[in-house]
């Protein structure tokens, strides 16, 4: 099996295989309720349309073929690659499909005619990496750094890159990693990055020499995602393996292991005095853990589907998380009580923060929105729309001027924000990272 995909109502899913073939997937039965079969060669790529009527894959054979899920018959069939699809992308409205290639394009189709509308021409296929699983390297995650100087970015071809933003230049690439990387975190001072991977590692880096000055060994399972306390003495990292642990990094020694969740985990965040960790799962739950003692000190209840990001308050007194559900709760920490939920998200919620002073909250979502909320009166008080700015990272990273390749719906959680909070980094399959301006210039500050 090379891809699957969810339904959007995460009642269906649908695999792609090297066995030339699409299959679709009852969640709540586990039978295959459909198999499509017209593809010649292996299957790289599956991708819901948003109504779950439609399915696309992508295939050795350097093809697209859209699916009717109902008939399971092959209603369109999209040539124009020369090597093979490696991703495909609804947008959002279902009219068009965008597909990457191993030869080095990104092509936009119009569904209803099957006419290839625009070629997006940009990458080097000299500067295209493997992995041990036969497919380029993608950017992965990006994350800026405090003071906003710098953008670190991981790959699936197992590489961390350090950028400078004032030149756009790569200036430190940490290899070490001997799968795709999931996850980075910066210090606080900006000195040292933290990257977690497939391969169940963490590794802490020296940015200023490139070296790899630890290895953290103890997940049984890829790790996704990795954060640093505030004096960069600590991290912890979550994992498939249900755990959360805590590292103590010039040692390199698990001094906590967090053992209570039923699932994959998805978010960790630290308390501002880094005596507490909260951490959110696919079993629906954020916990509350006492880092010392490795107790879960307290469990919400709420969410309907898996929790994507959790994030602290800074009075330490309030957690907020975001779900699959569409929603944001804020969650009373000494009384374990939901005290607000913000509704007003179209599709899932990927990302939370809150301001300086904990009277706002701000959410990123697959529905292409950035909302604000106001804590005290849950009301929403900005919805941000992007525009594509440009900005060229080497010679073989170019991205002029072009339409962006994919809607934020299909960013999920690959964008970090700038520390004025008017830029985002943006990491895309194809190895580039885009940066989008919030439209209308730099917003008022929340904190």
């Amino acid at each position: 099996m090379s891809e699957v995909s969810w339904s959007s109502d995460e009642t269906r899913i649908c695999s792609g295989s090297f066995d030339q073939t699409v299959r679709v997937w009852e969640v709540s039965s586990g039978e295959c309720i459909r198999t499509l079969e017209g593809h010649f060669s292996g299957v790289t790529a599956v991708s819901w349309s948003s109504d779950g009527t439609r399915i696309c894959s992508g295939s050795y054979e350097k093809t697209v073929r859209v699916w009717e899920v109902s008939s399971g018959e092959c209603i369109r069939t999209l040539e124009g690659h020369s090597i093979w699809v490696t991703a495909v992308s609804w947008s959002s409205d279902g009219t068009r499909i965008c597909s990457s290639s191993n030869d080095t394009t990104v092509r936009v189709w119009e569904v209803s005619s099957g006419e290839c509308i625009t070629t997006l021409k940009g990458h080097s296929f000299d500067e295209v990496s493997w992995n041990s699983d036969r497919y380029p390297s993608r950017v992965k995650v990006v994350s800026w750094s405090n003071d906003g100087t710098r953008i670190c970015s991981s790959s699936y071809g197992q590489t961390v890159r350090v950028w400078e933003v004032s030149s756009w230049e790569c200036i430190r690439t940490f290899k070490g990693h001997s799968s795709g990387v999931t996850a980075v975190s910066w210090s606080s001072d900006g000195t040292r990055i933290c990257s977690g991977s497939h391969d169940h590692t963490v590794r802490v880096w020296e940015v200023s020499s490139g070296e790899c000055v630890q290895t953290l060994k103890g997940h049984f399972n890829a790790v996704t995602v990795v954060s640093c306390n505030s004096d960069g003495t600590q991290a912890c990292s979550s994992s498939f393996d249900k755990m959360v642990r805590v590292w103590e990094v010039s040692s390199g020694e698990c001094i906590t292991t967090l053992d209570g969740h039923s699932d994959h985990v998805n978010a960790v965040s630290w308390s501002s005095d880094g005596t507490r960790i909260c951490s959110g799962s696919n079993d629906k739950m954020v916990r509350v853990w006492e880092v010392s003692s490795g107790d879960c000190i307290r469990t919400f209840e709420g969410h309907s589907s898996r929790v994507n990001a959790v994030s602290w308050s800074s009075d330490g007194t309030r957690i907020c998380s975001s779900s699959h559900d569409k929603t944001v709760k804020v969650w009373e920490v000494s009384s374990g009580e939901c005290i607000r939920t913000l509704e007003g998200h179209s599709d899932a919620v990927r990302a939370v923060s809150w301001s300086n002073d904990g009277t706002r909250i701000r959410s990123g979502s697959r529905d292409d929105t950035v909302r604000v909320w106001e804590v005290s009166s849950g009301a929403c008080v900005s919805a941000s729309a992007f525009e594509f700015l440009t900005a060229p990272l080497e010679s073989a990273l170019v991205c002029r001027r072009q339409l962006l390749p994919v809607g934020l719906h299909e960013l999920r959680d690959n964008l970090s924000w700038s520390p004025t909070l008017s830029d985002l980094a943006v990491a895309i399959d194809g190895k580039v990272i885009h940066f989008l301006r919030r439209v209308g210039g730099t917003p008022s500050k929340t904190n």
